[in-house]
């Protein structure tokens, strides 16, 4: 070997096998010669240093500081002498630099940011690959065989390989769990400034070690706090919850589809699609139930019955989801949903005969309420829910009277809270009852009087004042008070049921049981003991607010003379007897019709599956009818029942449930189960599906108009299926993170 140092000290080769002494050779593959390249050192000319257009080049006292450096007078460029020769050929992938692989490859020149704190050499000699190149070339000065020397940097590297992968997937991890918890809670991602006022930054701040060190030492192109990261994260969170869903609803075989759209923020028409179905294979702490879940979110420019049928198709089968296997249909009232040839159902019932429609019966019942309320054949009724919805809009209409009305109420019950009023909607379910029940509070009464009276006697504008005093005319009598009397009940059982049948557990028949009690409870109100209790209460509350209690007489019409020549022989009603005539009665009766005419017993077939109805004389040809429609075996189907009479223990009286019935069926019993699970499956309300558009409401909002529609789905997904949010796997999430795109950050 014939090693030459020159006058400043510059480690020099004359060996003729080292060719060229240039360092942006590649080192041999040959042990004995790469044996040699080890131990000769660095390779630092003293001159052949050009300029480049800067004016700049490379400078020999570099040397000195960086004893590693070599220099390549073919390439003009600066190498390092330990990660040439020592690096593992992973090791630039580890650390996910630029830097690192100029200095092993294709050469360091960029004279000017040479000695610039954390750029050039500076960074370089601190980087880890370098650290660890420096220690294999000690190993190895210290007498250790090279190939034991390689042999265990190898295994090195591919530990410290492996604890960089476990790191960099603990803080993506970290990232996706600030992700759902944004997403579960509906909050906005970024604001105008994501750098030091974001969710991320806060944890790092307050303890979170992991994220501190991701955003302390991560390439700015790696941090994944971009919009596009965010984007990505969203959509994968989006994606495992959809195939989730359409896992479930696999396993369960046969399953409903729900549907309905409204008008976004954007003024965009979003559709949801949701699917109702039984989970037989739940968590450990639930039993077997009925799940609504949401599907999708597409956004439509027609809403025909046609083009709704077919974006509904479409996302069955985006979801690998069969249009044959849908058994029911939740639609609300509108013709392009429920209509008898061009509605969504009739064209999913050319497609799939059993695919059973059912009218949402909230809707339902919300448009019979409306109906009897606004009919014109009962002008004291609708004129009343007038006036209850003029005292609305007169107190909240105003700030200033808004204010008063609470303040009066603070001033009467000093230790209780103060109450809002309540407005009427034609779709809003139960704004009717509350809106009584807020009325028929003493406090608030007495301050709505308080507040009309008071707006009466300090407004100047002559309408304002004369819209007072008409209204004041109209609550401050005793007639007012018996109407909410008489209605709150009523009312208040329309809501009990709403509220019942917008459950997500409740099976179809439930909600038949239901509407039934309804009609008999209506019927019950029905009766001069239910107006002489009303009577008592509106008597009891006009003495507390000091109004007269005594119903306004109204004057007998005569018959005319060609019809009845003696004007004695008419009938005349009492004041008491005209309400019962005129106003409570026709609105009760009109309330028993609606219920009659839109909810007719049309799934008669199922009941022999009821226990109460297991002794029907025609229960078995129902059955096998059943069978016959869903393609199952009649003679199987009927003898599983007949057996399944012996041991179901559900009550036989009628108040047996549905579920508890199919979960006593033994799991051989197949068919019978099938016609079980299909009840399950029938839709009853799409309560599901308004409250997700309520959902959407606070995900879309007016400061996030501009929201992407894929985003606006997946945040959707993530605030409504909260529990399958939470389900998910942080591994599952980065290895489909990590799969996506070729990442920054080394994630497997």
């Amino acid at each position: 070997m014939a090693d030459v140092l020159c006058s400043q000290g510059l480690h020099l080769c004359r060996c003729s096998e080292f060719t060229s002494a240039d360092p942006a050779v590649s080192p041999p593959k040959d042990r004995d010669v790469h044996l040699h390249y080890v131990k000769h050192g660095p390779v630092q000319p003293a001159e052949g240093f050009v300029k480049n257009a800067d004016g700049r080049c490379f400078r020999a006292e570099w040397y000195l500081r960086f004893p590693w450096l070599e220099y390549s007078v073919s390439k003009q460029a600066a190498f390092c002498f330990y990660c040439r020769l020592f690096a593992f050929e992973n090791a630039t992938a580890v650390q996910g630099g630029q830097v690192d692989s100029a200095f092993i490859g294709a050469g360091f020149n960029s004279w000017k940011k040479a000695l610039e704190k954390g750029r050039g050499f500076r960074q370089h000699n601190e980087s880890q690959s370098h650290s660890h190149a420096e220690k294999s070339y000690r190993d190895f000065m210290d007498g250790k065989a090279i190939d034991t020397q390689l042999s265990e940097e190898k295994d090195r590297e591919v530990s410290r390989r492996q604890e960089v992968v476990r790191r960099n997937r603990q803080t993506v991890q970290r990232i996706f769990n600030v992700v759902r918890f944004i997403a579960r809670l509906a909050l906005p991602f970024r604001g105008h400034d994501e750098t030091q006022h974001s969710l991320i930054h806060y944890l790092a701040e307050n303890g979170d070690a992991v994220l501190a060190d991701h955003l302390s030492g991560a390439a700015a192109n790696a941090t994944y706090l971009a919009p596009q990261s965010q984007n990505d994260m969203i959509a994968i969170v989006g994606e495992q919850i959809q195939r989730e869903v359409a896992r479930r609803v696999s396993a369960a075989a046969v399953f409903s589809v729900m549907m309905d759209e409204t008008t976004d923020v954007s003024h965009r028409e979003q559709v949801a699609v949701f699917v109702r179905y039984v989970n037989e294979s739940p968590s450990a702490d639930c039993s077997i139930q009925i799940e609504e879940r949401l599907l999708a979110l597409v956004d439509t420019a027609e809403t025909t019955g046609e083009a709704l049928a077919s974006l509904l198709i479409e996302t069955l089968e985006k979801h690998q989801l069969s249009v044959q296997n849908v058994v029911g249909q939740g639609y609300d009232g509108g013709s392009n949903m429920r209509g008898a040839s061009k509605g969504v159902q009739a064209r999913i019932k050319q497609l799939n005969p059993t695919a059973l429609f059912t009218h949402c019966f909230a809707h339902n019942l919300n448009r019979a309420l409306v109906n009897a309320a606004c009919d014109m054949k009962i002008p004291d009724v609708r004129n009343f829910f007038g006036i209850v919805e003029l005292v609305f809009t007169f107190v909240e209409g105003s700030a200033a009277r808004h204010a008063y009305f609470l303040r009066s109420q603070r001033d009467l019950r000093p230790d209780e809270p103060a109450l809002h009023l309540k407005g009427l909607s034609d779709t809003r379910w139960n704004c009717r009852a509350s809106s009584l029940r807020r009325l028929s509070t003493e406090s608030v009464f007495r301050a709505v009087v308080a507040t009309i009276e008071h707006v009466s006697s300090t407004t100047t504008d002559g309408a304002i004042r004369g819209t007072a005093a008409g209204l004041l005319s109209s609550v401050s009598n005793f007639k007012f008070l018996l109407s909410i009397e008489l209605l709150t009940p009523v009312l208040e059982s329309i809501n009990n049921v709403s509220e019942a049948l917008q459950s997500a557990q409740i099976d179809i028949m439930k909600g038949q049981k239901q509407i039934e009690a309804l009609t008999q409870e209506l019927k019950r109100l029905r009766d001069s003991q239910a107006v002489a209790t009303a009577m008592d209460k509106a008597q009891a509350l006009a003495d507390k607010l000091n109004i007269e209690a005594e119903l306004p007489t109204t004057r007998q019409r005569k018959a005319p003379r060609r019809i009845d020549d003696n004007p004695a022989s008419g009938t005349s009603l009492s004041p008491l007897d005209n309400v019962k005539v005129n106003f409570y009665y026709p609105v009760v009766d009109r309330l028993i019709e609606e219920l009659r005419q839109r909810f007719p017993e049309v799934l008669v077939e199922f009941s022999c599956l009821l226990p109460c109805h297991f002794a029907a004389l025609d229960g078995e040809r129902n059955l096998r009818r059943l069978a016959e429609r869903y393609q199952l075996q009649p003679d199987a189907v009927v003898s599983q029942w007949r057996l399944s009479h012996q041991f179901v223990t559900a009550a036989a009286d009628g108040s047996a449930d549905l579920m508890q019935v199919f979960q006593e069926v033994p799991s051989t019993y197949s068919e019978l189960r099938q016609l079980y699970k299909i009840l399950l499956t029938l839709p009853v309300t799409t309560a599901s599906v308004e409250r997700s558009f309520s959902k959407m409401s606070m995900v879309k909002s007016k400061l996030r108009s501009t929201m992407a529609q894929e985003r606006l789905e997946s945040l959707l997904l993530a605030t409504v299926e909260r529990d399958l949010l939470l389900g998910l796997s942080d591994a599952d999430l980065v290895a489909v993170f990590a799969s996506k795109a070729n990442r920054k950050l080394l994630l497997g």
